[in-house]
């Protein structure tokens, strides 16, 4: 799938709040659901499962599942499943200061075993440089890639420039992602050598070959409830469910 979260697909939210006349918490806005749209009319739903704000699994089409573990309040691990078979893990390291300082993902198949590991180093200049490794997982892995992250004030990626030549640009609206109240979302701005929009949403995404434009529609709370994807080749239409 195209969506930058195929990366989550949950189980309906359970949720549970009190209030009094003297309590005025409230839960936070969590996504429950979404539903994405080809152009031919398939689709592909994902529901989300939480404990509090913290993700705990998911189940999807085409007996799609997810596992996600946390080390206190950081996102360490996440675990895809196709049946009930392990397809892909990603696997997350941070520093002292909460900055994710590797990115592993290794994915399962009947035909072998393919990882990718990627270290990032925290410039001077408010760059982060990575390295990126991959290959077979039953061999050591080796040099694929090198580049660097740059940032805008807020701290998202805008640009990701690889040593050869490869360049991708994102640009952002200033309303609320569908992944914003999720605990531990917000460290992870970037993983691989790629960008995440789990703060803000995508307003357009380009490379050196190609890129796509993003049409957004917000509820009243300027959470996104609708994504239409234009990448020049195919629409892609997206429908973001909430627990309130």
């Amino acid at each position: 799938m195209k969506k930058l979260l195929y990366l989550f697909a949950f189980l309906m939210v359970v949720l549970s709040s009190c209030t009094s006349d003297n309590d005025d918490t409230s839960s936070p806005v969590l996504l429950t659901r979404y539903v994405e749209t080809l152009e031919d009319g398939s689709t592909f739903t994902m529901n989300f499962n939480y404990n509090g704000n913290k993700l705990l699994g998911s189940t999807g089409d085409f007996n799609s599942s997810t596992t996600v573990t946390y080390t206190g309040n950081l996102i360490t691990k996440i675990e895809y499943f196709r049946a009930g078979t392990l397809t892909q893990e990603n696997i997350y390291q941070y520093n002292s200061n909460d900055k994710l300082i590797n990115s592993k993902r290794n994915e399962y198949s009947s035909s072998g075993n393919y990882g990718t590991s990627v270290d990032y180093t925290y410039n001077t200049d408010g760059t982060v440089s990575f390295s990126k490794y991959s290959g077979d997982l039953d061999i050591p892995l080796t040099l694929s890639s090198e580049g660097y992250f740059t940032f805008d004030s807020q701290g998202r990626v805008t640009s990701v420039i690889h040593d050869n030549g490869y360049e991708e640009t994102f640009t952002y609206d200033t309303k609320n992602s569908p992944y914003k109240n999720i605990l531990g979302m917000d460290k992870l701005p970037f993983e691989m050598d790629y960008a995440n929009n789990f703060v803000n949403n995508f307003l357009s995404r380009n490379d050196t070959y190609s890129g796509s434009d993003f049409t957004l529609t917000y509820n009243s709370s300027d959470y996104l409830i609708s994504e239409i994807e234009d990448d020049g080749e195919e629409i892609t239409t997206t429908q973001y469910y909430y627990n309130n």
